[in-house]
């Protein structure tokens, strides 16, 4: 009994503890004080300063970083960058790739219509006999010789045999991603209690594979594909197939003489996936300078710090190099080497080619340094390219708002930011005001302490998603306590 006392106990206070967690949850995350930030952050560092339109008191706003900020930035991996409000108070800003919507593939539903053809009865052989008949038969200005084997019984019954072509159906859907066939046949002349079938698959009318054997097909109920209103005519039959059973001929042989078939469908449910918009991305393009004269080695001086997820050199004239790539951050640090590069480039009078693009991830080296296996009269361009990126923060605190960077004292951003982008998958784009750079803004004279926190709204409907939440496990938390109170004294008694 204390056992359970104790896990009663247990279980409450934890229930109680995801309560208090769940009550500040992603709302204080997305308005986190900017004493969440280092307290050494002083406004007078910052180089850049400028005043950012237009601003809603208390909501998201996100900001498109342009090439000018990147080239203004001192520090690595985006850490001298911030936003002050107008009292010169840092406020916890987010810098993260812009996100780019993802169109969903549609689902399509396509039915086709395949030749269904009604096979002459074989030739009886003796019971018991094997024996190999071809049978053949002409529709739409085609032979068909179909390959059987019999045995002179009515097994399968063998009493009405179909033909259906499913070659041109297969052939429209091939390269496609299908989710599901089905195949339905219909009608037939009259009602009968019990038909089954073998059903038989084959790529060239012979050496069938058994696919159904003694299948059930009953016309007394009402099918799937009966069912659907916009079907003109209704299917008296409907079997669905997966995708490796299908094959260019299906033989269907039932035990009834009376199993008339007319027609057949195939109908396909299939996945179509749009076209993929180009990846969007940013670029700036920079001119280099050989180290010394007649050097080989090409320097370039980026002035900044970017996000570089593709780097591009490009020969101004006809030709092919070898060369080493080199980078660094600081003009004071050793050359790092990154990689081996061929350059070329071909020109013809049909074409013009050059090479492939250096694939990266996300450095943010200011200098490159192209070491090439002779001089060169022009020095190649350097093309770095980025994913768009943005700053997203919350306007707390008094206006105006300033973006700030390029400072030599870097700081963290956000803590907990992968909780911070997290809670923005809530917020809807319409959620979150645009601002733009407006103008220059005057810096700051002297460091002020940090805000005091508060809590960001959330859209209506994820503020009452998280009260209702609260309430639950608030209740869950009063029933166990309750239960380990009930068991306590239950326990004393007993003792």
């Amino acid at each position: 009994m204390t056992n359970m006392i104790r896990l009663a106990s247990l279980t409450a206070l934890l229930t109680l503890l995801t309560c208090l967690t769940s009550a500040v949850g992603p709302a204080a995350l997305l308005a986190q004080s900017p004493a969440d930030l280092p307290s050494a952050i002083d406004p007078t560092g910052y180089l850049h300063w400028y005043r950012l339109q237009p601003i809603e008191s208390g909501r998201l706003h996100r900001l498109h970083l342009e090439n000018d900020v990147f080239s203004g930035l001192s520090a690595s991996a985006l850490t001298d960058i911030t936003v002050f409000d107008g009292q010169g108070r840092p406020v916890p800003p987010l810098v993260r790739p812009v996100p780019v919507p993802v169109t969903p593939p549609v689902i399509e539903e396509k039915v086709i219509a395949v030749p269904l053809i009604s096979l002459p009865a074989p030739e009886p052989t003796s019971p018991g006999l094997v024996s190999d008949v071809v049978i053949t038969t002409r529709s739409g200005g085609d032979e068909f010789q179909v390959n059987l084997r019999t045995d002179g019984t009515s097994s399968a019954g063998g009493q009405r045999r179909f033909l259906v072509d499913l070659r041109a159906a297969l052939k429209d859907t091939e390269n496609q991603l299908i989710l599901n066939h089905t195949l339905e046949l219909g009608p037939i002349s009259q009602v009968v209690p019990l038909v089954t079938a073998d059903i038989s698959v084959s790529s060239n009318m012979a050496g069938w594979k058994p696919l159904r054997k003694a299948w059930p097909l009953d016309w007394n109920q009402p099918s799937a594909a009966r069912k659907r209103a916009d079907d003109q005519r209704a299917a008296s039959f409907s079997m669905e197939l997966s995708g490796h059973e299908l094959d260019s001929y299906l033989l269907i042989e039932t035990n009834s003489a009376s199993a008339e078939l007319s027609w057949a469908n195939l109908r396909v449910v299939k996945q179509t996936a749009l076209p993929t918009p180009p990846w969007p991305s940013d670029s700036a393009t920079f001119s280099g300078r050989q180290e010394s004269l007649g050097s080989s080695a090409i320097i370039y001086d980026t002035k900044g710090r970017f996000p570089v997820s593709e780097a591009q050199f490009f020969l101004r004239t006809p030709g092919i190099f070898s060369s080493k790539i080199s980078v660094k951050n600081l003009a004071s640090d050793n050359w790092k080497h990154l990689t081996d590069l061929e350059l070329f480039f071909i020109k013809n009078e049909k074409e013009i080619r050059q090479n492939p693009p250096l694939q990266l991830k996300a450095d943010y080296y200011q200098y490159w340094r192209l070491n090439l296996d002779r001089p060169i009269d022009e020095p190649p361009e350097l093309r770095l390219s980025w994913p768009p990126m943005e700053l997203v923060f919350m306007a707390q605190g008094p206006e105006p708002f300033a973006l700030a960077y390029g400072s030599q004292q870097p700081t963290s951003l956000v803590k907990g930011a992968g909780l911070f982008r997290e809670a923005l998958a809530q917020f809807k784009p319409e959620d979150i005001v645009v601002c733009q750079v407006a103008e220059a803004y005057q810096r700051p004279t002297a460091a002020l302490p940090p805000l005091a926190p508060t809590i960001a709204p959330l859209p209506d409907d994820s503020r009452l998603g998280s009260y209702l939440v609260w309430a639950v496990l608030l209740a869950a938390a009063i029933l166990f306590s309750v239960i380990a109170i009930k068991l306590l004294k239950k326990d004393h008694k007993t003792g």
